[in-house]
């Protein structure tokens, strides 16, 4: 019979680069699921701007729709000859205005140095004078329209509205972020 002092199992040394490895492996998941933490809520305000930027163009469109429900509506009691394509856009006269609009504006209003709220249950984003604290959002969104003419045909214009809407927000650590974006709108009653 052989007798060995040699015992199975693992030596101290070995358990120790054992822990050494199997930690920098933690360290390494943590690390990379706190950065892709960090990066995914820049992400989610872009995301929210783009979000705000194409109700606010939605909004718009609404009002000039309304427009020409109300101009062309069937019955002839209703029909208005007078109603401008661009009321509650613009005034008449007027070339640029700047100004707001949120998801059930019926015009174009003049609170765009104002915080949006959010509105937790609807999902809406709004303007009010007086948000709850946890209602208050870091954004805020500036609507600016431009009447302007451009020739259809030799001889013949056409008049549209350069719509310009700008949403800025703060972020944590960054500067304030503003996201500016542009469409127009023709005069389609004609």
């Amino acid at each position: 019979m052989i007798f060995s002092n040699k015992k199975e199992g693992f030596t101290i040394i070995e358990l120790l680069m054992t822990i050494i490895i199997f930690s920098w492996g933690i360290v390494a998941v943590v690390s990379f699921m706190l950065h892709t933490f960090r990066q995914s809520i820049p992400l989610s305000y872009e995301v929210t701007a783009s979000y705000l930027t194409q109700e606010a163009f939605e909004v718009v469109r609404r009002i000039r729709d309304e427009n020409y429900l109300i101009r062309y509506h069937e019955d002839e009691d209703v029909w208005n000859p007078d109603q401008v394509w661009h009321d509650g856009l613009l005034e008449e006269g007027e070339e640029e205005v700047v100004g707001s609009v949120y998801y059930g504006s019926e015009e174009l209003g003049s609170r765009h140095g104002q915080y949006l709220c959010l509105d937790e249950d609807k999902g809406f984003f709004y303007y009010y004078t007086d948000c709850d604290e946890d209602e208050e959002t870091t954004f805020k969104r500036k609507i600016q329209l431009e009447l302007k003419e451009r020739e259809f045909e030799p001889g013949t214009t056409e008049e549209y509205l350069l719509v310009t809407v700008e949403v800025s927000w703060e972020d944590r650590d960054e500067p304030i972020r503003t996201k500016t974006t542009q469409t127009k709108l023709y005069d389609w009653y004609e």
